[in-house]
């Protein structure tokens, strides 16, 4: 008995995670709804609130989108480079989100980010096969190496 009830839900777990998927997929395309994600620098999330029907959306936090304006204007009037904007914050003290110092991966996330420009996207990946095999001898651990 129990292991055809051990059969019965191998099954149905791929059946949960496709319904899941697309039950996911539809609140995205259809419904418009934000899933799952940290929103951008200069964006609030706020929650849904089921009393006042109201669903879960970003909401700009102006202090935040002040220092991404600023961002890109020095990028397009001044031409200045990801690693120099960084430079820039961090002379004139201006804080991350999380009150830390910039990073250069953070500001350039900002600048390549086109949600700025109204576009977002849900599940944006890619599968692609490697174009060289992986390297039989990479990332081998210290303990498993041959002595000479």
């Amino acid at each position: 008995m129990v292991n055809i009830l051990g059969s019965f839900a191998e099954f149905e777990r791929p059946m949960i995670a496709d319904r899941t998927r697309r039950g996911r997929r539809f609140k995205v395309q259809e419904r418009k709804l934000i899933m799952g994600n940290i929103p951008p620098y200069g964006y609030r999330y706020v929650k849904k609130d089921r009393q006042r029907s109201i669903e879960g959306h970003y909401e700009l936090d102006p202090e935040e989108a002040g220092v991404v304006t600023m961002m890109f204007s020095w990028v397009a009037e001044e031409g200045l480079s990801s690693r120099a904007v960084l430079r820039r914050l961090r002379e004139l003290g201006i804080p991350s989100r999380h009150g830390r110092h910039w990073s250069w991966s953070s500001v350039h996330r900002v600048l390549a980010n086109e949600t700025y420009s109204g576009t977002t996207y849900y599940n944006k990946h890619e599968v692609t096969d490697s174009s060289r095999p992986p390297r039989a001898n990479a990332y081998v651990r210290q303990e498993d190496r041959q002595a000479p």
